[in-house]
């Protein structure tokens, strides 16, 4: 499976997108969306919205916005509309600091959806930079114990390093994460604010970054895993045009 994950500024031009690019590329299954607390719309808005025109959507749940009980009735809603994949994450501190936050952590969010709506494909993340291999292959696990179907990981740019993950979580579902990297400024900000790893001979243009998205796709296709595609900074189209070209 192929996903793309569209940023929802505003529901009109979200869905004109998606639809264009869901016509355009076969390839696509469905659309990832993210939750960004700066804007108006919100994943679970957009998912709504993307459902109700029967367009597979997977929405992003960040488990400290809501108390738990909110949070499994707002899926509740989206599951009676047609939502069979979902995506919990802990969410990045607000920059707002009257934002109220709950002690909600994705592992109790996945272990009460689990419970109570067991036909829903439950999915966590994976971060292969923010701490030790060690433990985050141990956080992993306590999400898989807790019901979590796999996992979406952030954006890898060194297939080596993809294909541990992959090694590593074979009985799982994984959706690997891929996003073209443009420019010095970009790799420096995945690179220091992401900690993430790029192989030495890594260069910030399209031409490399699809090159990459290329052996990704390979790879997880491989394992029999899937791919999620974060166009960031770059026209959706032309991308996907380089990465889906035989």
């Amino acid at each position: 499976m192929n996903l793309l994950e569209l940023v929802p500024r505003d529901l009109y031009s979200l869905k004109t997108e998606v639809h264009h690019l869901l016509n355009r590329f076969p390839q696509l299954s469905g659309i990832n969306i993210p939750d960004v607390l700066r804007l108006p719309t919100r994943s679970t808005d957009a998912v709504y919205s993307l459902l109700s025109e029967n367009i597979l959507a997977i929405p992003h749940i960040r488990a400290i916005d809501l108390p738990l009980e909110t949070s499994i009735n707002n899926i509740k809603n989206l599951v009676k509309k047609g939502l069979t994949h979902i995506l919990i994450i802990s969410g990045d501190i607000p920059q707002k600091p009257n934002q109220e936050l709950y002690n909600v952590t994705p592992t109790q969010l996945i272990k009460t959806l689990a419970a109570e709506l067991p036909n829903l494909k439950i999915y966590a993340g994976l971060d292969p930079y923010r701490q030790s291999f060690k433990e985050e292959f141990a956080y992993c696990q306590e999400k898989l114990d807790a019901g979590a179907n796999g996992f979406f990981t952030q954006p890898f740019f060194d297939p080596h390093l993809a294909e541990i993950f992959l090694d590593q979580f074979k009985t799982c579902e994984i959706f690997i994460g891929i996003s073209p990297v443009l420019t010095e400024t970009s790799l420096h900000y995945w690179t220091e604010k992401n900690n993430a790893i790029f192989p030495s001979d890594f260069v910030p243009n399209l031409n490399h970054s699809i090159s990459i998205a290329k052996k990704l796709t390979a790879l997880a296709n491989t394992y029999k895993q899937s791919t999620y595609h974060m166009p960031i900074k770059v026209d959706p189209e032309l991308y996907l045009e380089g990465v889906f070209k035989d």
